[in-house]
């Protein structure tokens, strides 16, 4: 939480916020009903933020030698990266692109702002799609940060994501306006 505040620039009349949606996301860690968190909100509004400060917690308390990011990742810590980047993966780096798809825990970033689908020699890809598919027949642990609502994400990667991600995940809506702007 302190992570996010100072990264974010809250003031303190916002910690009962951030503390808020940090119990939500501690109770979705430990309910184990959902396999997927959604932080949604408009953007600058503290999503990422806050998807790094858990993934970070997480890979120090659990996997203090896993970087998350690194090109040679353990598996087994918290990987993320953003949508675009993933995306990219799939084509020019295929086992990068596995390992991410395959690890114990993933965050996707901004879901949405990447190509819904990437030609790869003349064949379509359909990255992050692919990725939540896999993620969900396999209940793997995974945070998305998004601008889209459950409907616009429907539309966009088809009824069959929609169906699932009802049925697998967590939903915290950010409220808040962006920080960048104050």
């Amino acid at each position: 939480m302190y992570f996010y505040m100072r990264k974010v620039g809250h003031e303190i009349s916002n910690y009962d916020k951030v503390s808020a949606y940090a119990s939500e996301i501690i109770d979705w860690m430990m309910n184990g009903d959902k396999c997927l968190l959604m932080l949604t909100g408009d953007t600058g509004c503290g999503k990422t933020t806050m998807m790094i400060a858990v993934c970070r917690m997480v890979n120090h308390i659990y996997y203090s030698n896993t970087s998350g990011t690194g090109t040679d990742a353990d598996r087994r810590g918290f990987q993320w990266d953003n949508a675009y980047n993933i995306n990219n993966w799939a084509k020019d780096t295929p086992k990068r692109y596995d390992d991410f798809k395959r690890c114990e825990w993933a965050a996707i970033d901004d879901m949405g702002q990447e190509n819904a689908s990437e030609m790869n020699f003349g064949s379509a890809l359909f990255p992050v799609r692919d990725v939540l598919l896999y993620r969900y027949d396999n209940r793997l642990l995974t945070i998305v940060t998004t601008n889209m609502t459950p409907k616009q994400i429907t539309e966009r990667y088809g009824q069959r994501i929609g169906d699932r991600l009802a049925e697998i995940a967590h939903i915290i809506k950010f409220n808040e306006t962006s920080y960048r702007r104050q």
